[in-house]
Parts: structure tokens; sequence; C-alpha cells
């Protein structure tokens, strides 16, 4: 932790009131940033750089040389990219940081965000990409992304998604019109499979912002493969032993379920790394589990009652409350009028980007976003 030491020399801080911040770090934490750090900074300074100073394309580069399972690429972007983040502040908040830091670590809870992004950016962001052309380690970030931000869950809660049991379909004319999804063995769940959660198909025209499609697309791209480990549990329905496999999964020959902390680091690397709000990226201020608070913070601007989101996200309507709804930073007016016409969470969550895009107050697309889809038997 020496480039951090030297960061916070540079304020007013005592030798004492530094060690004590620095001392106040979970020990696995500390040595999980001293491993990766340790050898970026070897690599940095063999190449002539500052391992100190932020350099994007200098720590592709070292990944590139890392072991290439997910975990060991996504742990030590984490690490490196979020010792930047503390380098980069001034000391003050440098000390604010490690000190919210150890008292998670201590149990702490958070009070949490003052503010949060708006999901425009994210719809922004996926409406660009055509699930079709994406190959499978895309294809479950995408999933990821989309499923976040329609469902507000957790990372955990999407580590329990599995091929079997989790859907549920409803039909309309006889094409799907509505894919239902739960979960099993979750933070909230332990051992149990959760309540369903509705997530409307929609119009052709709005493929791209459909995470019901790419749910489906990424489950029989699952289905198909070979040597997915598998878990038996018992069936949801009759209580007998049945092997389940899960939907989120490594590209690698194992095909490994994925872990929380890797599921994050997808969003993370999938999405926030990639927009920018203002000169900052929006991983330098936020997390991702920021998407639980952009997801409640929006339903509740758009007077959905607080037990409707608390359901729709696995939450505690208290929790809800205390810890998610917050300020969203938005530089428009959210079209309350055509949310009011639709009754699926997700698809209220979709409009003020929809409504905007399409033309804005009197020409918008927003009652055209639904719509079905022919699934394959």
């Amino acid at each position: 932790m020496a480039h951090i030491r030297r960061a916070l020399e540079k304020g007013e801080y005592t030798q004492a009131t530094i060690e004590k911040l620095l001392a106040s770090w979970a020990t696995s934490t500390t040595t999980n940033y001293e491993g990766y750090w340790a050898r970026w900074v070897a690599y940095a300074r063999g190449a002539g750089k500052d391992p100190a100073t932020r350099d994007d394309t200098g720590l592709c580069n070292w990944i590139a040389t890392l072991d290439k399972a997910e975990g060991t690429i996504a742990s030590s972007r984490t690490v490196i990219e979020s010792t930047w983040d503390i380098i980069d502040q001034e000391p003050g908040v440098i000390a604010e940081k490690l000190q919210r830091t150890a008292a998670k670590q201590n149990g702490a809870k958070s009070s949490g965000l003052q503010q949060v992004w708006d999901l425009g950016y994210l719809h922004q962001y996926v409406d660009d990409i055509d699930i079709k052309k994406l190959k499978l380690s895309e294809l479950v970030e995408n999933a990821i992304i989309k499923t976040r931000a329609a469902t507000g869950w957790r990372s955990g809660d999407l580590a329990g998604v599995y091929v079997e049991h989790s859907f549920d379909f409803k039909y309309k004319d006889g094409k799907l019109s509505e894919l239902l999804i739960r979960n099993f063995d979750t933070k909230v769940k332990k051992g149990k499979w959760s309540a369903f959660t509705s997530i409307p198909v929609l119009a052709e025209e709005f493929h791209h912002l459909c995470t019901a499609r790419v749910l489906l697309r990424l489950r029989e791209h699952v289905r198909k493969l070979d040597a997915v480990p598998t878990t038996e549990v018992l069936h949801p329905d009759n209580g007998s032993k049945t092997k389940i496999t899960p939907l989120f999964i490594s590209a690698t020959a194992k095909h490994t379920p994925l872990k929380d902390q890797t599921i994050a680091n997808k969003f993370k690397n999938g999405f926030l790394q990639n927009i920018t709000d203002g000169e900052k990226k929006l991983s330098a201020k936020y997390k991702p589990h920021s998407c639980r608070n952009a997801v409640a913070s929006t339903l509740s601007e758009l007077q959905v009652p607080v037990n409707s989101i608390a359901n729709h996200m696995q939450t505690s309507a208290e929790n809800l409350t205390s810890t998610y709804i917050t300020a969203v930073k938005r530089d428009w007016t959210l079209p309350r009028t055509c949310a009011a016409k639709h009754e699926f969470l997700a698809a209220k969550l979709l409009l003020p980007y929809v409504h905007f895009q399409s033309g804005g107050d009197g020409k918008c697309k927003c009652h055209a976003l639904l719509g079905t889809l022919l699934l394959p038997e």
C-alpha cells in the first residue's frame, strides 16, 4: 500500500493517523491489493512507466500476460483501477474512502448514495448492440447488464438463475408476450426458489433493448453446450431430486458458473467503464451495486408503490427506502403519463429513454414498446 501511503502523506495527517487508516483495512483486502498491485508495479516499471499513473492501455497489455481465468482477470483489473481511483483523489477524500471501506468490512451498512446515474445511459449503450452477433462471453455480459437494469437484482441474484426451473412463459395469440424469471439459493432465499419476476417481450423495433430476448438466446446457447457443471437440488414443484444448470457461465472450456464478484465485474467492465459522465467514467464513482439504486429511484419517481418495487427487486420495503431510493442525475423530465399506461415495471424503466429517443411528447412510441415473440418448441 506504499502508493496510497504516499498519497495520504501529501495531506496534513500524522504518521499515526495514516497507519491507523491503512491498518483498518481487513487483512484479506490488503493481501489481495498487495498481490495484484505488486505484480502491476513490477510490470509498469519494467516498461518504464509510473504504476501510480492511470494507463488503460498498459493495464490491458499487462492483463494479457496473466492467467486467462475470468476471476483472475476481473480481480486484477478491479484492484488496479480501484487503487488508481484512490490515488487520484485529494488526501481527505482518500481518508474518507479508506474509512468507508473499513466500516463496511466491519459490518456497517451503507446509508445509500446521495445521487445515482440515469438508466438512460445504460439503455442508450445496449441499444447499439446486436445480440445476434455476440459470442458467448459477450452474450453473458449483455444479459447481465440488461437483467440488472430490468430487475434491480443483486449480482448474487443473477448467480442463482438456472436454465431449468428459473423460467416460465406467458403467451398472447400463440406467441410469447411475457418471460417470468426466478432464482435459487440467494441472499434472500437460502436454499429456496424466489417468486417470479416479470420481464415483458418488447416489439421487434426495440429488440436491442429487450431483456427477455437476450435471456432466451443465452438460455438456448447454454442448453446446447456440453459439460456445463450442474447442481442437484429439490424440484420446486414435486420435491424430487433434480439437476439444474447455471445460466451465467464462463466462456472457458469448463464453463464454470460465474460467482457474484465476477458478475459484478462484468457489469462494471461492460457498462460502467464505457460511459463517461462529464470528465470521468461512471466506474470512477459508482459500483455495480448502484444499479439497484438506479432502478429503485426511477420506479419511485414514476410513482410505483414501494411494496411493488421491493417485490420486483427482491428486497424489503424498509431496505428500499433507507438504502436504495435517492436522487437521479438526469437532464429530462420523466414521461409519467406514458409510464402510467404500462403495467410492467421492467417496461416503465425503459420509457424515459424510449420516450425521448422516439420523438418526445406527442410523437413518442411508448405505446408501441411491447410486443410478442414466436418461441421455438
